[in-house]
């Protein structure tokens, strides 16, 4: 009997010391799922590359049209909005997913500025995805690049050139002598 007691007595501390091990490896298990979850997510946070322009919705929306129609790049669902919208398209097998958001504008007298913002796949691509802005980019024309025409005024001819001075003459020496 006493041989008995003993023996639950050393069964029930090995079950305790069994029981606290499993427990504090639970808790590592859980620490490294939520240490990989933190690095999931910081990639998924990192894997959207964005970029503001100075242009209303409307005209980043087309401009990004046609950039995806230069790039070959097919238009699966367009979702265009007064505040913003979603395009999404296909590279490869990757998805992209294209977001137009509309910004207050950090400088008051600027003008509109939509936040354009490129997914490609879960993680990203950041090449492919400047590349999109890139060409987003090349059909929005930048405040100040459009020339200013001159002012209205009477018509001149414009100046004459001024007169060249006619080149010098080099006197040139006679031919050398024919061989014999």
């Amino acid at each position: 009997m006493a041989q008995s007691k003993r023996s639950r007595r050393l069964w029930a501390a090995y079950l305790a010391l069994a029981a606290v091990a499993l427990a504090n490896a639970g808790c590592l298990v859980a620490a490294a799922a939520g240490a990989a979850g933190g690095v999931a997510g910081y990639a998924y946070y990192k894997g959207k590359v964005c970029r503001p322009y100075v242009a209303n919705v409307a005209d980043v929306h087309a401009a990004t049209c046609k950039a995806l129609q230069e790039l070959q790049l097919p238009i699966l669902k367009d979702e265009p909005g007064p505040k913003g919208g979603k395009i999404e398209s296909r590279a490869g097998d990757d998805s992209v997913v294209i977001t137009l958001e509309l910004q207050d504008s950090p400088v008051p007298g600027q003008g509109p500025q939509t936040e354009v913002g490129v997914r490609v796949a879960t993680f990203g691509n950041e090449g492919l995805s400047e590349r999109i802005l890139d060409q987003i980019s090349f059909h929005l024309v930048p405040p100040g690049a459009v020339p200013v025409p001159p002012p209205l005024g009477p018509l001149q001819p414009p100046p004459a050139p001024a007169p060249q001075p006619a080149p010098a003459l080099v006197p040139q020496s006679a031919a050398p002598p024919l061989a014999k």
